[in-house]
């Protein structure tokens, strides 16, 4: 310990002699400091303490303040690293009361430059931060198991970013408070499935397109992430269904593209996914039926042009020419009633 005439002849001829293993006491007995003095100041390596004799600090000192690498103490909470003339400066860890943890840069005390903030409940955030916030593209991985790779502003995930989901899903898009999909974005399901289009809270909503795992397709009105509204639905053989959709389910299909393997394909109004209405029917042989349907047939008034060239005009039923109508082979026309096909009675 120094001796008081050493002390006093320090503080007049400001001695800078070393002095080791020395201790300092709190008016109340209990240590102030303990380790190496220059001349009347902390430096080197030292402890210092707190009146009631909890310690304070442990670590290197310069002209009298903490300096170097050391050990902070604050009540339940602990900063480890460096320290510039008593500020927390360069890196360090800090570990708070709840276990929340960061490990990087540090700036006068607050979180600046590269770090790793982990929170109580798992959570990790790792970036740039700057005035203690986390800024621009970071990393957040949830307890979850979910992790976003995008922009932050005073340390929350919005703007632009990517989370992939713990069950293989990924999304690529818009973001706002908290992580939360909202806006334009494409979400890749594990399946192999696909969505772009609109998101709102969290969920695909508004309008939006859909490729199926197993190449259907859907394009229109999404609700919480299942068709929902006015949309069109393909599906692997290109057989393509307008209409009301309610969550994921057809209500109502009201106009389409129907293929008939190796007969034709069918454009026009649709009820019950079946043609019905005015349509056009183009087969396979290059004939075309444009006219009224029934039920999926062609039944009513309509024209049919053959393969051939021929054309006729008239009544049709169940896809057959059935009733009165007009024939032409390119020679001569034919007017009369007809029967499966076949003419039964000429009237020129």
């Amino acid at each position: 310990m120094i001796n008081l005439f050493t002390k006093v002849k320090s503080l007049i001829s400001k001695d800078q002699e070393t002095y080791y293993d020395e201790t300092l006491y709190h008016s109340n007995g209990n240590i102030m400091y303990e380790g190496t003095i220059k001349g009347t100041e902390y430096y080197g390596f030292g402890k210092l303490y707190n009146e009631d004799g909890t310690i304070s600090y442990e670590g290197e000192f310069k002209d009298g303040l903490k300096h170097g690498t050391g050990t902070c103490y604050f009540q339940e909470e602990t900063y480890v690293g460096n320290f510039n003339y008593n500020k927390q400066t360069g890196i360090g860890t800090y570990t708070w009361k709840d276990g929340s943890v960061y490990i990087g840069s540090f700036v006068d005390g607050i979180k600046e430059g590269k770090g790793e903030l982990t929170l109580a409940d798992g959570t990790r955030y790792e970036g740039t931060f700057i005035k203690d916030h986390l800024e621009g593209v970071a990393t957040a991985t949830y307890p979850s198991g979910d992790i976003y790779i995008g922009e932050f502003r005073d340390s929350i995930a919005i703007g632009r970013g990517k989370i992939t989901f713990a069950n293989g899903d990924v999304y690529d898009g818009d973001i706002i408070k908290n992580c939360v999909p909202s806006g334009k974005g494409t979400l890749t399901y594990a399946d192999g499935s696909t969505y772009r289009g609109d998101f709102l809270n969290g969920a695909a909503t508004g309008k939006g397109i859909k490729i199926f795992s197993n190449g259907h397709k859907y394009m229109g009105d999404f609700k919480n992430g299942l068709m929902h509204g006015e949309g069109c639905y393909e599906d692997e053989t290109h057989n393509r269904f307008e209409g009301t959709f309610e969550d994921n389910y057809m209500l109502k299909s009201y106009h389409g593209i129907v293929l008939y393997p190796e007969i034709g394909k069918y454009e026009g109004p649709l009820q019950n996914s079946l043609p019905n209405g005015d349509g056009i029917f183009i087969y396979d042989d290059g004939s075309i039926y444009k006219g009224q349907f029934v039920n999926g047939k062609m039944t009513g008034q309509g024209h049919k042009i053959f393969a051939n060239g021929h054309k006729y005009t008239g009544s049709f039923r169940n896809g057959k020419m059935d009733g009165e109508g007009l024939y032409d082979d390119g020679v001569a026309l034919y007017r009369g009633v007809f029967a499966e096909d076949f003419m039964t009675k000429r009237f020129s």
